[in-house]
């Protein structure tokens, strides 16, 4: 049962997922456990600066997202941790900057289950069309104990964190020679 639920939260909306190689530090140094919020950071703290890289442009909510978040942490930790945010692939584009975050050369970056799914085959099934019968199921989904276990064990997998989960909107089939109007007009 518990496979057969994986594979099905897990096949149609695409997502693009955070993947973070770094945790954030609590006072004592020790990363904070899933879930913890970060702690304020003490005086003795070295400042820090993180790359978080996108492939999206700027003024797309997404990347307005990244740079509310990277300044909530400078805000959060008084100016100790400081989040880069470098938009529209100045770092690589997304299977370079996925790589570089694995292998500790960028911190944080947001990349696409299809790339992740090159990394960790169970992120693929969210490639498949229909897996969520509409944006309320997607959104239950998002946060669900299933979306945390997919996360706990792509962590073991990979040694990163996927921090989180967003959605990037419809699809788009794509057919040569064929109009395509209705999914049933695609076994036509």
């Amino acid at each position: 049962m518990r496979k057969s639920r994986k594979m099905l939260a897990a096949v149609a909306m695409s997502m693009s997922m955070v993947l973070s190689a770094c945790s954030a530090p609590k006072d004592n140094g020790a990363p904070a456990a899933e879930g913890e919020s970060m702690e304020v950071v003490t005086s003795e703290q070295e400042e820090v600066t993180l790359k978080y890289s996108t492939t999206s442009t700027p003024g797309t909510v997404f990347v307005q997202a990244f740079q509310r978040m990277a300044d909530e942490v400078e805000e959060k930790t008084s100016g100790k941790v400081k989040v880069v945010v470098y938009d529209s692939s100045q770092l690589g584009n997304e299977s370079d900057v996925t790589t570089n975050v694995l292998d500790g050369s960028i911190d944080m970056c947001n990349s696409g289950s299809g790339e992740l799914g090159k990394r960790y085959a169970p992120f693929n099934v969210f490639q498949a069309p229909y897996l969520f019968e509409s944006y309320e199921h997607f959104a239950g989904f998002v946060g669900s104990d299933l979306e945390t276990e997919l996360f706990a064990e792509a962590k073991e997998a990979l040694g990163a964190t996927v921090c989180g989960t967003q959605t990037m909107g419809a699809r788009y089939v794509i057919t040569t020679g064929a109009k395509a109007t209705t999914p049933p007009s695609l076994r036509e």
